[in-house]
């Protein structure tokens, strides 16, 4: 077996003094697992799990996998300009002209929390046709 992890910093393990006790290599201990493939970044949009995601698993056997994904803060934001993916986040507000901008004059709660249920049911759904066993939970930014 083994264990796909997704997410921002609680899944990569920003706080902890040593990233091997991320849950993630913990929960791949438990479960014996043979190898374990992190994907997670600080600062990670649900956006940007959602992409990377599903480009990682595309191609693979999904019934060798225990898919494991720790969404985001809704109101983080990703977006593609000059042929790289950028992040934005509510932080930086003030010190990132895109971030101002977006933040400002077009961001709501509605449409992150819209864009929330749509990704996750986005990958439910698919990681069910695939016949992967997955496991989603989500941080919670207090912004819903």
């Amino acid at each position: 077996m083994i264990l796909y992890t997704n997410g921002c910093s609680f899944t990569w393990g920003d706080e902890l003094n040593d990233r091997k006790d991320r849950y993630g290599v913990l929960l791949s201990k438990k479960l014996n697992c043979k190898h374990m493939v992190d994907h997670s970044k600080c600062a990670s949009s649900n956006q940007r799990i959602l992409r990377t995601t599903l480009s990682y698993l595309q191609d693979k056997n999904l019934e060798d996998y225990i898919v494991v994904i720790g969404w985001s803060g809704i109101s983080r934001r990703e977006y593609f300009l000059n042929k790289s993916w950028a992040g934005i986040t509510p932080t930086m507000i003030g010190g990132d002209v895109a971030a101002t901008t977006y933040y400002s004059n077009m961001q709501s709660s509605v449409q992150d929390n819209l864009d929330f249920y749509y990704q996750v049911l986005l990958l439910q759904m698919w990681l069910e046709k695939k016949n992967a066993k997955y496991f989603m939970f989500r941080i919670d930014d207090g912004n819903v």
